[in-house]
């Protein structure tokens, strides 16, 4: 993973910019990291993940609760 300072990234923007659709850009402001930048690709990638990974969640923790309809499990997941 690239790594810029807040100077560096701002004097060099084009190529930071061109960097993220290779790899995410670490961004440091005295020696501590204050952001990443991805491409737009990996940022969707990312959500999509992370969305996958809530429903996963919630179905599991609906199926421990066998109190709750099964209509109800499917409509809360978008399957109804």
């Amino acid at each position: 993973m690239a790594q810029k300072t807040v100077s560096e990234a701002r004097e060099s923007f084009a190529e930071v910019l061109a960097r993220v659709e290779s790899e995410p850009v670490e961004i440091f402001r005295h020696g501590e990291r204050i952001a990443v930048i991805v491409s737009p690709t990996m940022y969707d990638r990312s959500l999509e993940a992370l969305e996958d990974i809530a429903d996963e969640q919630a179905f599991d923790d609906v199926v421990r609760d066998e109190s709750v309809p099964w209509e109800d499990i499917k409509t809360e997941l978008g399957l109804a």
